[in-house]
């Protein structure tokens, strides 16, 4: 149960045999019959080679990143700082199309020898890592993620990611990818180098305020101590108002005598009689 066999001649999938049991004859081959009989007087010898595939049972693959991706922070005060992306999963594969899986792989078999999944593995596994490295990325561009939340986005990244390599298993190598997830890690010391600058930013700018508010914070003291003052000797109040304010005339008298002065100068001496 769960097998196919599948009957080839010359290169050629002639027939899958599914469950059951199944008597060959050359009914189930029409094309033979007619070509090899006209060589052998009515009669048809011909070879057939059969190749049995476990076609339910789905195996297991995992994949990693040696060579994490480098992302963009997706901040906008950073610029042009980057950070790693470490990713890692498994997925599930099962053979779906026999003709061509039979060209991929099955042909280059000799009699009797069986094709184990991890030797598949190491046929597919380097095309795989690179394709899903590559649509992380994609993912993560697309949809404007930064380097806080895209741990999280880890559920949504591996459906797209399926979505996207589904067709290429089937396409490259007669495999129906049936399932597949991943995990998402921000390289640790990144994000403490990131923590790190963040808090030291913060740090500056709110010892800027700090010092700006305590200025103030002085500037009124004084003001307010100057008023107090002011208050225990009304007198001195009436005396400073009329300082500040016989300065002020004073100088605008000055001034008016200087331009009169220089008015006088510059007219022209009238001749003593």
């Amino acid at each position: 149960p769960g097998t196919v066999a599948i009957a080839v001649h010359a290169g050629h999938v002639e027939h899958v045999y599914m469950n059951g049991v199944s008597q060959l004859s050359t009914e189930h081959f029409p094309g033979l019959t007619n070509q090899v009989g006209k060589m052998f007087s009515g009669n048809t010898p011909f070879s057939l080679d059969f190749y049995y595939i476990n076609a339910t049972a789905q195996h297991q693959f995992r994949y990693g990143s040696a060579n994490p991706i480098t992302l963009d922070t997706g901040f906008k005060e950073d610029h042009n700082k980057s950070f790693r992306l470490h990713y890692r999963g498994e997925y599930f594969l099962r053979v779906k199309h026999y003709q061509f899986f039979y060209q991929w792989i099955l042909g280059s078999l000799m009699g009797g020898e069986f094709v184990y999944w991890d030797s598949i593995a190491s046929r597919i596994e380097t095309t795989i890592n690179e394709k899903v490295k590559t649509f992380i990325k994609e993912y993560y561009i697309e949809n404007h993620l930064d380097m806080n939340s895209v741990e999280g986005a880890g559920e949504a990244c591996s459906e797209n990611v399926m979505s996207k390599l589904k067709p290429l298993c089937e396409e490259q190598f007669g495999l129906e990818l049936q399932n597949f997830n991943t995990i998402l890690v921000v390289n640790p010391e990144d994000r403490e180098a990131h923590n790190k600058e963040r808090d030291e930013a913060q740090k500056m700018e709110l010892r800027g305020s700090v010092s700006q508010a305590g200025f103030e914070r002085s500037l009124a003291l004084e003001q307010m101590d100057v008023m107090k003052e002011a208050a225990k000797n009304p007198g001195a109040v009436g005396q400073g108002m009329g300082i500040g304010m016989g300065f002020g005339l004073g100088g605008a008298i000055f001034n008016a005598s200087k331009q009169m002065g220089q008015q006088t100068m510059q007219q022209p001496q009238q001749p003593q009689s």
